[in-house]
């Protein structure tokens, strides 16, 4: 389980994949069951969500993203990375979140369709931008995060530790490059 608290908002991912919203004290205030693709697996990635200042949960999943409504659980909205001919994604990451609520993920797909860093409307689910620098086998798994200055970095690994094939990009906020 992930604990993530924000002000008055708890929201934790079981190993279950569920989503839970608790009160201070501990109590369920709701609970969103792992959704299931038309291929039946479960959607949500064993990944932290994270909380916008506006209270909404963002979700990483498997090739989706979500926002679910603090209160309630409500999808808000759902980010898919799937193509037109159906292609999907892998893994989304732990969302990072900028000082103007853009949600910043990276997602992990070998076939280099939606490979890298993406930045996303927090309002719609929208995609603002998503990274081009980067060949598909030079972004790993990890997940954004930001420096005390504002600056996005992302992690790239290939082998093992300490075989040489790990590296840290910065990535520009405002285009991706």
């Amino acid at each position: 389980t992930y604990d993530l608290v924000e002000d008055e908002h708890d929201a934790s991912e079981s190993i279950e994949m569920h989503v839970y919203s608790l009160t201070p004290d501990g109590e369920l205030r709701w609970q969103v069951e792992n959704f299931v693709d038309d291929l039946g697996h479960g959607s949500f990635a064993p990944e932290e969500p994270a909380i916008t200042d506006d209270g909404i949960i963002i979700v990483p999943g498997r090739n989706r993203l979500y926002a679910l409504d603090p209160y309630d659980g409500e999808v808000i909205w759902q980010k898919d990375f799937v193509t037109p001919e159906g292609h999907r994604a892998g893994w989304v990451s732990s969302p990072a979140i900028d000082e103007n609520g853009y949600v910043y993920v990276n997602v992990d797909d070998s076939a280099g369709i939606y490979h890298g860093v993406h930045a996303i409307d927090p309002e719609d689910g929208s995609t603002i931008w998503y990274s081009t620098a980067f060949e598909p086998d030079e972004i790993g798994p990890g997940s954004p995060s930001f420096d005390g200055e504002g600056h996005l970095y992302v992690g790239r690994g290939e082998g093992s530790p300490g075989s040489g094939g790990h590296y840290v990009y910065a990535i520009d906020t405002t285009d991706g490059s």
